[in-house]
């Protein structure tokens, strides 16, 4: 009796331990798709936000009047760019399949849209405001990519320049800008909208591209 019942008791542990690991089990599997909805949430809201901002920006241009108030373009255009970047953050961070989930290519393209639409935005305003260099850049995943990033860091940080970076020959959405500046390879970088450059560029050519008064 006393072995039967012990059989009986260690059946019971077994079976507590069990359902104690598969509950723990099932919420972390609940959790984690908590968390990436609200990944997707997040980013999703942010983006939409920028673009209506855009909007917005656009149309009180248009009404206030057929001079733009410089200093109120480069103000708004640079809450632009700091969503951007906050946008861009999220999704470099996320892997495929990660936290974003089967959204994580769709959220990209969009935010690759986005960044394609601020570029034009300021090659508008740019024809009668000085709103600083501003460079796109295509990237891939390769050494001389990777090398352009750097050096396009350091030439944002130094003269406050907008870099809007660009994975190359990620979506067929985003072929058709590729096309009209014939980016066929990667590292390419445009410079203030006219000059193309394949290949890696080092800070010195960029700043005589973009005629900035040099800083060490």
């Amino acid at each position: 009796m006393r072995v039967v019942r012990l059989m009986r008791m260690h059946k019971y542990r077994l079976f507590v331990v069990g359902f104690v690991v598969f509950a723990f089990f099932l919420a972390g599997i609940v959790v984690g798709r908590i968390t990436g909805t609200r990944g997707v949430d997040d980013v999703t809201r942010l983006l939409r936000d920028n673009e209506l901002n855009q909007q917005s920006f656009l149309l009180e241009q248009e009404l206030v009047t057929a001079v733009p108030d410089c200093a109120v373009a480069k103000q708004r255009l640079g809450d632009l760019k700091r969503d951007l970047f906050g946008i861009g953050q999220r999704i470099i961070t996320a892997e495929p399949g990660g936290l974003l989930g089967d959204d994580f290519g769709y959220l990209k393209v969009k935010y690759h849209l986005q960044q394609i639409r601020t570029f034009l935005l300021m090659k508008q305003f740019a024809q009668r405001c000085d709103i600083g260099p501003v460079v796109l850049f295509y990237y891939g995943d390769d050494v001389a990519s990777r090398a352009q990033g750097k050096v396009l860091d350091e030439f944002g940080a130094r003269y406050q320049a907008t870099v809007l970076a660009v994975e190359y020959n990620f979506s067929e959405d985003l072929h058709f800008m590729e096309s009209i500046f014939n980016v066929t390879g990667t590292p390419t970088i445009i410079v203030n909208y006219q000059d193309r450059r394949k290949g890696l560029v080092s800070l010195d050519v960029i700043e005589n591209l973009t005629a900035v008064e040099k800083r060490t």
